[in-house]
């Protein structure tokens, strides 16, 4: 970050270093927030992937900050525009506002497909869209495209973040069983799903008092 304190990956790996590590979102968000102090805010959410949305809707600075941008601008597509600004208002409590951007984003994410439909990053967010929207069969089904499309065994990185996103999608829908089934698949490789980041991200409170997630917590690495 000191060589190169306008990189915005810089902040987006310390970041999930520090949740993974310990779960400490005061200080992934002020690893965010010194990030805007140091380059605008549409390049500190342009790098690989945006920050952690839970992060920023905790820090009021931070959610004014990007839900001020235009939403083309909050990642390196407008489909993943769209989700973030949904789940950043889901998150801050504005339920309807946000149904109406993860509709945008169904929409964008839908066309997308028609003309890439072997884009794995296309379909793991519109399974999440989906989700979001109450489609819980349609959303397990693009999950799964994802997973199948750029496996693990493929990619070390996206293969599991595919994987991850599937058990998002599980637990948003309050599927416990499956949810964990690719919680343990991913922890049993190398990864950031960590017992810390699970107890600090909301995603997981819709199962977060089901026995075998709960074995996760208490099991879990670290």
């Amino acid at each position: 970050m000191e060589v190169g304190p306008d990189q915005p990956d810089s902040y987006y790996f310390l970041t999930l270093a520090l949740l993974a590590q310990s779960g400490d979102v005061a200080g992934a968000a002020s690893a965010y927030r010194l990030g805007l102090s140091r380059m605008p805010a549409g390049r500190l959410v342009s790098g690989v992937a945006g920050p952690p949305v839970f992060v920023v809707a905790g820090d009021d600075s931070l959610s004014r900050t990007l839900l001020s941008l235009p939403t083309v601008e909050l990642g390196p597509d407008s489909g993943f525009g769209y989700l973030f600004r949904g789940e950043l208002l889901r998150l801050r409590g504005d339920t309807a506002p946000a149904r109406i951007v993860y509709d945008s984003a169904r929409v964008i994410l839908e066309q997308e497909l028609r003309t890439l439909p072997n884009d794995y990053g296309y379909h793991a967010r519109l399974g999440l869209v989906y989700a979001r929207l109450g489609k819980v069969d349609a959303a397990i089904r693009e999950g799964r495209r994802a997973v199948e499309l750029l496996p693990p065994e493929r990619d070390a990185y996206f293969g599991i973040d595919n994987v991850t996103n599937l058990a998002r999608i599980f637990a948003a829908a309050g599927q416990a069983a499956h949810a964990v089934e690719q919680i343990r698949r991913v922890q049993a490789l190398p990864s950031r799903l960590t017992a810390a980041s699970l107890r600090v991200d909301p995603d997981w409170d819709p199962i977060r008092h089901d026995p075998a997630f709960q074995q996760l917590l208490a099991s879990g690495r670290p």
